[in-house]
């Protein structure tokens, strides 16, 4: 953001009779370079190397910018005068151009806006935000004095990326000016951004920050280099202002003015070039570049738009004097002095409505640029001009031949009752020259408008002038910025984007993204048609892009009409309830040609489609009958662990019982309990009531109906001996000991031993239901012994040498016997029992039969 301090300069105009004679005398010199100036020359660029790209990952959260207050603080910039230089060549003999219809269909040649859209910046500025928008394909990004701005859908809408917080801070922070281009050799877009200067640091940097491809771009990817003016070998106490940028072959061609930090004064140009290879992949490179002290001109560059391998700018040298550079990919910067009428340089006058001069503080620098097959041309502003018919501000073009640079001719654009300024200009496939202004005087608020050069309208003269905004307000002070920008539009060759400003009937300045050709060009508006089956209408579709009518969501079957190549997004509900059951989503299908056929694209609820081309898209959600499984469990009922094989619809997949999952038709799945172990073993499933395989732990199911499936588990008790009384002595005092071995559950064995009686007995082993009390047996003659068992049967038993022996009895797999308990208890004749009736008892034992139930 520049403000200039110019007085007025003045021009001696020769005789009005003299002038067809100095006309046929000076015609001729058109393409001399003139007396006293560098005429023509050949400068080797300077090279510097900076290291690879710094990463930025899109931030978590945008810290919002300062108040505006805090950024009106570009202070203003003082430059040198620009010499009046001879009046050598007749002024053009130019019509004005006047305000054109536009908007609705009309004839071929009627100029139409495709798109004309308000991106607000998030502050209260009143002045003019010195637009600039590019596109890859179907993402825009556009930028102003204070704002940045994201589009996902062609330019219509716009999240805001604030350029205060988006990198880190640099020097005395975010300034104001930036440029953005989009590279469609690369695949890159470019966000050019300039920092204040700061008395702490001592200069004041830019940024040039790259993001790479549409996904690139649409993620708030960038990587960025910081350049200062120390870069380029300037010394401290410098910095940046007034930026442009432009590529041409192998290149991005980059530029600014350096002042100084102390005064403001103006120092001098620099311009260089950074290999878009590198730029792409954030990699170390060499920079070329040369400064204007070496370049001569008067500085204050500007690209033009649309060079093919050499890129072209301007620079005056006086009021009738252009230098011509040109850096071609493997040449020297070369440049040419070129006489062009003569014009006049002081305060440019437009009284808007309001009484504000909106134009004063428009000057001398050329303001854009153009190459279209064999010929250029620069386009910058004019004081008014009373004697020759231009009484306000007006834009003169100069167009050269690129084969000698010889000066094609000159023209005006102008109109009698209102200035015209800040002029933008591009190219598109065909070569037409596409232009946006703005324009405004005492009768005009300040409006931006825009035309074509081409073969309806073949001139930069006498031009009809679409607006592209019609204001009821106009800028408070004469501040209304330095530019706006013109591209040609990625994806349609013959049309261009552009941007324009005006201010609104709350007095806030408001800019546009534009998009414009002539009616012939309209390019293909596709159109998305989204249907259903299964379930054939109602069913809601999530839409992420708004089309041309700002339509977004939907119910099937709907449409949206996009541009072309716009991308969008598609979700499906999960469920859908129609006729009395539930429908599940199966597959999203896509038609992406009119004669093609559906093709599956996703089983994913979510279809992203990265581009609809120019032809229509077909999207249909299928949906299917939805079945349910619910697993349960027994033994126990909750908390059993299954492993599910398939996902279903809602993204679920195993559980703990009891749960439910739901599948569409058919799906195929399997069910697999977990093995909890032998304390809580599995016995089998149970599908819909049915048992299935015992011990299998998977089940496989196919889901056509609904389905219950219960995992059945058995709890475990260990069998276990318990010795529940006292036995009595025989020979020598030895108590027989009866023991049980093992665990004795069902299916299993109970074993039993008899230790620590006399050698070489022999006897029963009584086994029955435990007898409580015991049964004293003094009365027949066995002193303490008792019988503890209600006796069922007796098993005989034979002692070895050393008083022992052991039994073992298998027990039957039943279940019912689990849980019971078994008496057993050993009588034995011992000779040398100390009791009349010599046999004596082992102690009682309880064996109580386990297993799982």
């Amino acid at each position: 953001m520049n403000t200039f301090a110019w007085g007025k300069t003045p021009s001696p105009r020769p005789l009005a009779a003299t002038r067809p004679v100095l006309a046929a005398v000076f015609g001729a010199l058109a393409s001399l370079p003139l007396a006293g100036q560098a005429g023509s020359g050949s400068v080797p660029p300077q090279t510097v190397t900076v290291g690879p790209a710094e990463v930025h990952p899109r931030p978590a959260v945008q810290i919002p910018m300062p108040p505006q207050a805090l950024r009106d603080v570009v202070p203003a910039h003082v430059m040198p005068e620009l010499p009046v230089g001879p009046d050598l060549l007749p002024q053009p003999d130019d019509r004005p151009g006047n305000d054109a219809f536009g908007g609705a269909p009309g004839a071929p040649g009627d100029l139409r806006f495709w798109n004309n859209r308000t991106v607000r910046p998030r502050n209260t500025s009143t002045e003019a935000p010195e637009p600039c928008l590019s596109q890859a394909r179907d993402t825009a990004f556009m930028t102003g004095n204070w704002f940045g701005g994201l589009s996902k859908d062609s330019a219509r809408t716009f999240e805001l990326i604030d350029p205060y917080s988006r990198f880190p801070a640099v020097d005395g922070g975010f300034c104001c000016d930036q440029r953005c281009l989009y590279v469609p050799g690369t695949d890159i877009t470019i966000w050019y951004l300039q920092y204040l200067a700061s008395t702490t640091t001592n200069r004041g940097s830019v940024r040039v920050a790259v993001s790479v491809g549409r996904d690139g771009l649409r993620n708030d990817r960038w990587h960025s280099w910081v350049l200062s003016p120390q870069t380029f070998g300037v010394p401290t106490g410098r910095w940046f202002d007034y930026p442009d940028i432009a590529f041409a072959g192998n290149y991005l061609y980059l530029t600014s003015n350096v002042f100084y930090v102390a005064s403001n004064n103006y120092a001098e140009s620099i311009v260089w070039r950074m290999p878009l290879a590198n730029l792409r992949d954030g990699s170390a490179m060499s920079i070329g570049f040369q400064r204007s002290s070496a370049l001569g001109g008067t500085g204050s560059y500007r690209f033009v738009q649309g060079a093919d391998n050499v890129m072209y700018w301007a620079s005056h040298v006086n009021t009738s004097t252009l230098r011509i550079y040109r850096w071609g990919d493997s040449v020297g910067v070369a440049f040419n002095d070129r006489a062009v009428p003569l014009w006049r340089d002081g305060t440019r006058n437009a009284m808007a409505p309001n009484g504000v001069n909106w134009i004063g503080r428009l000057d001398r620098r050329v303001q854009t640029g153009y190459r279209a097959g064999t010929e250029y041309g620069f386009l910058w502003s004019c004081e008014e001009d009373p004697a020759n018919s231009r009484p306000w501000p007006f834009i003169r073009v100069a167009r050269f031949r690129t084969s000698d640079h010889t000066l094609i001719g000159t023209q005006d654009i102008f109109n009698t009752t209102y200035g015209v300024g800040y002029p933008a200009c591009s190219v598109n496939g065909r070569g037409d020259k596409g232009v946006v202004m703005a324009t405004g005087g005492p009768g005009r608020h300040v409006r931006p408008v825009a035309f074509i050069v081409d073969q309806y309208h073949p001139g930069f003269n006498s031009q009809d002038w679409v607006s592209i905004a019609v204001p009821t307000n106009s800028p408070p002070s004469a501040r209304w910025g330095d530019y706006f920008s013109c591209d040609r539009h990625p994806n349609h060759s013959a049309t261009f984007l552009g941007t324009g400003a005006y201010i609104d009937t709350s007095g806030v300045a408001q800019t546009r993204a534009v998009w414009f050709s002539r009616e012939q060009d309209e390019p293909a508006f596709p159109q998305l048609d989204v249907q259903s089956t299964g379930v054939t209408s109602g069913v809601p579709i999530t839409v992420d892009v708004a089309d041309r009518s700002g339509r977004t969501n939907g119910s099937t079957p709907f449409n949206r009409v996009y541009n072309g190549r716009q991308g969008y997004v598609l979700t499906a509900p999960d469920v859908i309830a129609s006729g009395g059951v539930d429908w599940v989503f199966k597959e999203w299908a896509l038609r992406a040609t009119p004669t093609g056929t559906l093709v599956v694209q996703t089983t994913d609820r979510t279809m992203e489609v990265a581009d609809i081309g120019v032809a229509d898209d077909l999207a249909e959600a299928r949906y299917v009958r939805r079945f349910r499984v619910t697993v349960g469990s027994l033994s126990p009922s909750n908390g059993v662990a299954v492993a599910v094989s398939a996902r279903d619809i809602n993204g679920q997949g195993n559980g703990s019982t009891a749960f439910t999952r739901d599948y569409q038709a058919g799906q195929a799945l399997t069910l697999t309990a977990e093995d909890r172990g032998t304390a809580n073993p599995f016995q089998r499933w149970r599908l819909d009531g049915s048992p299935q395989t015992p011990g299998n732990r998977v089940l496989d199911l196919t889901m056509n109906s609904d389905h219950d499936a219960v995992a059945e588990y058995a709890i475990y008790t260990p069998g276990s001996y318990a010795i529940y009384g006292t036995g009595c002595p025989g020979t020598g005092g030895n108590v027989p000991s009866h023991t049980g071995v093992g665990v004795p559950d069902v299916g299993g064995t109970a074993v039993w031993e008899l230790r620590h009686a006399a050698a070489n007995l022999a006897g029963v082993l009584y086994w029955g239901t435990r007898r409580i009390p015991p049964l004293p047996l003094n009365s027949i003659g066995m002193g303490t012994c008792t019988l503890d068992v209600h006796v069922q049967a007796a098993l005989g038993v034979t002692l070895d040498g050393s008083g022992f022996t052991r039994l073992s009895l298998p027990i039957p797999n039943q279940r019912n016997l689990i849980g019971g308990t078994l008496g057993t208890q050993a009588a034995l004749v011992d000779p040398g029992a100390p009791t009349p009736l010599r046999i004596v008892h082992s102690n009682p034992l309880g064996t109580t039969i386990g297993g799982a139930r």
